[in-house]
């Protein structure tokens, strides 16, 4: 392993610092002059620090995109997270390039806020599609019909935002202020999990606060409808 130029280290974060510690013991001083990255999504260099302080260049090269199952996604124009020491940076810096991808800089601090941003506009979407997909088929769709349905809408809407942005793209009951329709929604859901409703609420309110030309009157009336449908 300590016999290449540049090495990769790629457990979850997790356990990231351990291992890091227990290889950095085994190596050593084969650890000095060697270029060190880790593609963890909320760690920065001080999760290899053990290499360097034997006298590695430590950092980290991550890309934006996901790698579920058995899924090899193409890396062309995907967003690189690159943060490090100087060395470590410029070898992580051309490895993203010569990827295909967009090599960004971020501060070291930043990351943590960095993948929670991708989790909160893609990942989030896993758990959110799915719960759609089961509200219909409680009502009897089959899974195949339930697809049907919500996946062209979902193509078109991830159409629409990425064109002319996600407020110019809107579109529903709360973009219209149509409060009583939120209100529908969130009495229907009480034969849901709870977990159902407090997201549909928290997703409400996240609505309002970020799309919403007025966030403070949609928070209030939002929440009022909400809380009168209990």
């Amino acid at each position: 392993m300590f016999r290449a130029d540049v090495i990769f280290i790629t457990t979850a974060d997790d356990v990231l610092p351990a291992v890091a510690d227990s290889l950095a013991h085994l190596a050593r001083a084969r650890c000095h002059g060697k270029i060190i990255l880790h593609t963890a999504a909320t760690l920065d260099r001080t999760a290899l620090a053990p290499f360097a302080r034997h006298g590695a260049a430590v950092g980290s090269l991550h890309p934006m995109q996901a790698f579920g199952g058995s899924v090899m996604p193409n890396l062309k124009g995907v967003i690189f997270a690159v943060e490090g020491d100087p060395k470590a940076r410029r070898v992580a810096l051309s490895m993203a390039e010569s990827l295909g991808g967009v090599p960004v800089a971020i501060d070291t601090r930043d990351k943590p806020v960095y993948h929670a941003s991708a989790v909160l506009a893609a990942g989030s979407m896993y758990a959110t599609i799915e719960t759609g997909l089961q509200m219909l088929m409680r009502i009897g769709f089959t899974r195949a019909r339930a697809e049907q349905t919500l996946f062209p809408l979902i193509r078109q809407i991830l159409d629409n935002i990425e064109r002319i942005g996600p407020r110019a793209a809107w579109t529903g009951p709360l973009s219209r202020g149509d409060y009583a329709i939120v209100a529908r929604h969130a009495r229907a859901l009480r034969k849901y999990p709870r977990e159902f409703q407090r997201a549909y609420a928290a997703l409400a309110l996240l609505a309002g606060r970020v799309l919403a030309k007025d966030p403070s009157s949609a928070l209030r009336k939002i929440a009022q409808v909400l809380g009168d449908s209990r």
